[in-house]
């Protein structure tokens, strides 16, 4: 057996066994509890505050989840560090602002897509989504698989819920 060929055999055993450890990881891994496992971490980092109180994340079915919250404080409402929030806020002085996200998975021929939509709301009382009384950002990522999405996810959901900052 020449060097090249031996070397072509490792590369085929060390194929086979990445192959082999993401299908046993992926029957470790559940999609929906990886969602909601980050959603509710990222939650707790950014949308929760004591007059939101505890925002968990609802599954909805078919790939879909919800948060969503109501705050009420003033204070932190002034405080808001992104810019452009903060001028909209200062603006239209809201009494109370809904924070949401909502994730969205989706089947593809080669992989799966998955769109988050993280937005404020101040259109009280009722918080329809009125064009002008609202902001959103919406991103989009395909993964190959449940380890893609477990390595990528947190940073992909990171730039979407500045909106909250």
């Amino acid at each position: 057996m020449t060097v090249k060929d031996q070397l072509n055999k490792e590369l085929k055993n060390k194929d086979q066994l990445a192959r082999e450890m993401r299908e046993k990881v992926q029957g470790i891994v559940d999609l929906d509890k990886l969602i909601v496992f980050t959603l509710d971490n990222f939650s707790y980092r950014y949308l929760e505050s004591s007059s939101t109180g505890e925002i968990k994340t609802t599954a909805l079915g078919n790939g879909a989840f919800a948060l969503k919250g109501i705050e009420t404080s003033q204070d932190i409402l002034k405080t808001w560090e992104n810019d452009s929030v903060r001028k909209v806020l200062d603006i239209k002085k809201p009494e109370s602002v809904m924070l949401g996200v909502f994730c969205q998975v989706h089947n593809q021929s080669k992989g799966m897509l998955i769109e988050v939509n993280c937005f404020l709301n101040w259109n009280t009382p009722n918080f329809e989504m009125t064009p002008g009384r609202f902001l959103s950002i919406n991103k989009s990522m395909e993964f190959e698989d449940l380890i893609d999405l477990r390595n990528r996810f947190a940073n992909f959901l990171e730039p979407a819920f500045e909106i909250f900052v």
